[in-house]
């Protein structure tokens, strides 16, 4: 039971920063498009 709380726990603390690196360069991306393409940024099938 210990191991799989210290996983779970390096589990997040992997994410928050793994999110906390990409999310500017997401942001970034996004802008590009904007400017590039125009509206919308994501995909949307009707």
């Amino acid at each position: 039971m210990r191991g799989l709380r210290i996983k779970r726990l390096i589990d997040i603390i992997g994410s928050l920063i793994g999110l906390t690196i990409s999310s500017p360069l997401i942001i970034i991306i996004s802008i590009i498009i904007y400017l590039t393409m125009g509206k919308p940024i994501f995909f949307r099938q009707v």
